[in-house]
């Protein structure tokens, strides 16, 4: 890829790419027509100088330094906007549950209601289920036979005590 330019031309001092097997550029005997890019005006000998425009985009340090200065101005504004925006949305969040708090507070009173209901019913439901009377009664049952035998287990003593001290005289001094 070459390109074409004067070596007097004030765009390109050095060329971007020179090929070193051939020969520099030399001025050209006519002008080189063309459009300005700093005017927009057609059909001008651009080989001409004319002043250069002063660079377009400034130095870095001095971006760097103005972003920092409006960032520390803005930063009040910056706090205020979103100590705003999360009173606000704290605001709605209450009014919005004060809105609601009757409805739930219904709703879980249903809630509770139903699931008692429901709680009684599955108890009477297991009541009446042949397993639980068939547990009752071995309960009932093994009462039943836990008292005859302490029952029996009175009466064997009464009787051991009586025996053993039959006719003999007991002093409690």
């Amino acid at each position: 890829m070459v390109a074409i330019w004067t070596k007097d031309s004030p765009f390109l001092q050095t060329p971007i790419y020179q090929p070193k097997d051939q020969p520099e550029f030399k001025l050209l005997p006519y002008p080189t027509i063309g459009t300005d890019m700093s005017s927009g005006k057609r059909d001008v000998d651009i080989a001409t100088p004319f002043p250069q425009p002063g660079n377009a985009i400034s130095p870095i340090d001095e971006v760097v330094e103005a972003n920092i200065r409006y960032q520390q101005a803005m930063q009040p504004l910056y706090s205020q906007q979103m100590q705003e925006a999360a009173d606000l949305s704290s605001r709605q969040t209450t009014e919005q549950l004060a809105a609601l708090y009757p409805f739930l507070s219904k709703a879980g009173q249903e809630a509770t209601a139903r699931q008692l209901g429901a709680s009684k019913e599955f108890l009477a439901f297991k009541e009446r289920q042949p397993s639980a009377q068939q547990a009752r009664m071995a309960t009932a049952a093994a009462a039943e036979s836990e008292l005859g035998r302490t029952i029996a287990m009175q009466q064997q003593a009464a009787k051991d005590f009586a025996g053993k001290f039959a006719g003999q005289y007991i002093s409690y001094s």
